[in-house]
């Protein structure tokens, strides 16, 4: 069994900080709530991370299908945004629901829907088969997984 792993060096993660720090104006407020202990860290990582889970979709689903042009008509045979639908998508040990962007060609029909490739990409398992089959090993029933499992969707 082939398994993809994604490598963050250190490097990587502080590049990321640096830049989330030095443009991150948008959390500001949630940094202040927090400070005011009004609000958990785990709802803060919870909002930015579904917010960066929609970035990375719509950022996806743009490079298949361009910009959105407004209503504006677009050459025949290329992709148009269809709006968007509710999904679910694997994220370390969990689902998370999301609401992903929808694409289809612009002439229709049967098989007109076009996957947009983060989406498809975050639909594979990963580590969440892993993680079952190690707490189930554990010794906890599938009837208290519910328990075991913090619940994002």
């Amino acid at each position: 069994m082939k398994r993809t792993y994604e490598v963050a060096d250190r490097t990587d993660k502080r590049a990321m900080e640096e830049f989330l720090k030095r443009e991150g104006q948008f959390l500001l407020p949630m940094v202040e709530l927090v400070e005011r202990t009004e609000v958990a860290i785990d709802e803060v990582i919870d909002v930015v991370g579904r917010a960066t889970l929609g970035a990375v979709l719509e950022m996806s689903a743009e490079g298949v299908a361009g910009p959105k042009q407004g209503g504006k008509k677009r050459e025949e045979g290329s992709v148009v945004w269809y709006g968007r639908q509710g999904g679910q998508v694997y994220l370390s040990d969990r689902k998370v629901r999301v609401e992903r962007p929808r694409l289809r060609r612009r002439e229709g029909g049967q098989g007109a829907e076009v996957e947009v490739p983060a989406y498809e990409a975050m639909q594979r398992p990963g580590r969440l088969a892993d993680r079952m089959l190690e707490i189930l090993l554990a010794g906890v029933s599938t009837r208290n997984y519910e328990r075991v499992i913090p619940q994002m969707a």
